[in-house]
């Protein structure tokens, strides 16, 4: 069995989402399934770090840019590429097209599975507009309801696919994703990092776009009246100027801390050390920052909101997004560090491994390929 997987994701991301999803899975497929190949296209060249394995092919079906003029390669570049991808991949064509980023070439003519995250775009258009955002939903529908399977990242994710696109439940399947093995509790006495001092701190982690409700947070902790002994520490991408004016304006200079450019080794050392993590997003297609902290050991404050609950069920103190004062009292319960939630946190996190997303993923190849008769 040929699996043709497009790599556009790994051109779009630097790191993390959901190119960490198919850096995870390609070597862990191939080695589940040894009569199995697979085909990794990019039309650019990626921003990190492919997957590496064997039974891997990578393919740049693309032009060297002195081929053709800058404005040429608008009009003309997609049109070039698919030709010289189709000659790449004529041999694997009658294999199953995996599309991680809601790709569907012109020429092909085999079954197609596409991994869908979540539906952001759909649910707060009013924060992504202009064409290109026009343009990504209009592909991202052609592409699901072409697809002879949808895969999901989470039962509320593909929900949510049936609902918005009218995708019959049987081309759908639910495949849970995990955390990596960097995660996990730290000894006691075990340094902590470095860049937080010796602060009790509560922990954000990502990014901090409308939808994950970081506002609300800060607005919150500026409220906490423990704010004055336990720092607010966020890992991310710099503040912007409305942040930093709003942190300003809530008199919490040199109590909330930014830090970029963190690895996993050092994020794991953040959770362990943390009081709290702190999860308040109105909307999440899974939520691996809460497998992480989990893992750690750490408590977690959450929104509850459906894809929270089925990651984490109730290990978390959970509040209501919209809901500050509840909020403020989920931050003073996590703070007693309740063991049994904590158990609880860790006991969840172990029943989510990348393996059985790989299984998940495999299972639905060959269910199709039996379908199709490849």
């Amino acid at each position: 069995m040929v699996i043709v997987i497009d790599g556009l994701i790994f051109t779009l991301q630097a790191t993390g989402g959901i190119s960490r999803i198919f850096q995870e899975l390609i070597p862990r497929i191939c080695d589940a399934s040894p009569d199995m190949r697979v085909e990794l296209v990019l039309r650019e060249r990626a921003r990190q770090a492919l997957p590496q394995h064997p039974r891997l092919r990578q393919h740049l079906a693309t032009l060297p840019g002195w081929l053709y003029p800058a404005p040429l390669r608008r009009y003309l570049g997609g049109f070039i590429n698919d030709y010289r991808q189709r000659f790449q991949l004529r041999a694997a064509s009658a294999g199953i097209w995996h599309a991680s980023y809601f790709t569907l070439p012109r020429w092909w003519r085999g079954p197609v599975v596409v991994t869908v995250a979540d539906l952001i775009h759909e649910f707060y258009p009013e924060l992504f507009s202009g064409w290109a955002a026009r343009l990504l939903r209009r592909r991202r529908r052609k592409c699901i309801r072409r697809a002879d399977a949808v895969i999901c990242i989470s039962e509320t994710t593909r929900l949510d696919v049936i609902r918005c696109f009218d995708v019959p439940a049987a081309r759908t399947h639910t495949v849970l994703l995990a955390y990596g093995q960097a995660f996990h509790p730290l000894p006691p006495g075990e340094p902590r990092a470095g860049a937080v001092g010796d602060w009790e701190y509560i922990l954000y982690v990502g990014p901090r776009a409308h939808y994950k409700n970081f506002a609300e947070l800060l607005g919150a902790y500026a409220a906490w009246e423990r704010r004055h002994e336990v720092k607010l520490v966020a890992v991310g991408p710099p503040w912007t100027p409305a942040e930093t004016q709003a942190i300003e304006d809530d008199g919490l200079s040199g109590r909330v801390q930014l830090l970029d450019g963190v690895d996993d080794d050092t994020l794991c050392s953040l959770y362990n050390g943390a009081r709290a993590f702190v999860y308040p997003s109105l909307y999440e297609g899974f939520g691996i920052p809460l497998l992480e902290a989990m893992a750690c050991g750490c408590p977690v404050v959450a929104s509850r909101i459906p894809s929270s609950v089925e990651v984490a069920g109730e290990a978390p103190w959970y509040f209501t997004a919209g809901q500050p004062g509840e909020l403020v009292a989920a931050l003073d319960a996590a703070m007693g560090r309740d063991p049994a939630r904590l158990q609880a946190g860790l006991d969840r996190a172990r029943q989510f491994s990348w393996d059985g997303a790989a299984a998940g993923t495999l299972a639905v190849y060959r269910e199709l390929s039996g379908t199709k008769g490849i």
